[in-house]
């Protein structure tokens, strides 16, 4: 416990010997966990939006848009299970392409002392701008709620990767999009359904809710499946801290 007060000591500003006076360790490099965004009016929710997703570890890494992709389709048929491997072409993603952007330079890195003050803030004005072309709905400068917008925004993000996944299947059942035939529509559809569950957006932050009915006179079982990307959790009011962090900070200064 001595070891973590120190460590959580020398990450905060230290006061000198006469108390009133800040001053910062000239020797020691601090990783600072979090980066600012500007508000760029009532455009807190959005800053909350992105802080989330940017401590999401693998969503940089798998959100490649520049280079061509490998990856598997699986899907049933019938008792078995078939599987195709599209390769992913280049296509124009630009909110994708922003996105990547903006989260890269959101990631903690080491930053000197003297820097601290005048580096670690982003502008997030040009992912904002792309965005609210696909959105409409948030564009000018009134209050949102950063839940919808995480949803609209991994929409958006999901049906950029969707339409390179289509592009995909086409060129790997080597079907030209404006001469199906009938006998292929089946198989192009169904492939369709199997990539759309087989996003980025799904394989990090979605799941499948199965729920059964069974009918009471028969007994016969039917399963449901709903896909989702969030679930709802209550936050009980008896679990939340009422501890003021001011006073907290203040103990912590005092035993140093």
């Amino acid at each position: 416990m001595g070891k973590k007060n120190k460590n959580r000591r020398e990450l905060y500003q230290t006061l000198d010997n006469s108390g009133d006076k800040v001053n910062f360790r000239n020797n020691v490099k601090e990783t600072v966990p979090v980066k600012g965004l500007h508000n760029l009016g009532n455009t807190c929710y959005l800053n909350a939006a992105l802080q989330c997703l940017a401590r999401s570890p693998w969503l940089l890494n798998l959100l490649v848009v520049d280079e061509p992709r490998e990856s598997t389709l699986t899907k049933p048929n019938g008792d078995s299970i078939s599987t195709l491997c599209v390769s992913l072409p280049l296509m124009k993603c630009p909110l994708t392409s922003q996105f990547k952007e903006l989260v890269s330079v959101l990631k903690p890195d080491e930053l000197s002392n003297s820097k601290m003050s005048s580096s670690n803030t982003i502008s997030p004005g040009m992912f904002r701008n792309v965005f609210v072309e696909r959105c409409p709905r948030f564009s000018g400068f009134g209050q949102h709620d950063s839940h919808e917008l995480i949803r609209a925004l991994l929409d958006c993000l999901k049906q950029e990767e969707l339409a390179r996944w289509k592009k995909g299947i086409l060129l790997k059942l080597n079907v030209n999009p404006k001469d199906v035939r009938d006998d292929e529509k089946e198989s192009i559809r169904n492939w369709g359904k199997a990539a759309s569950i087989a996003t980025t957006v799904d394989r990090l932050f979605g799941g499948i809710l199965v729920s059964t009915l069974q009918c009471c006179c028969c007994g016969t079982v039917r399963p449901k499946f709903e896909p989702f990307l969030d679930l709802s959790l209550s936050v009980s009011q008896n679990n939340v801290s009422k501890h003021n962090i001011n006073e907290l900070v203040s103990k912590q200064h005092s035993k140093g």
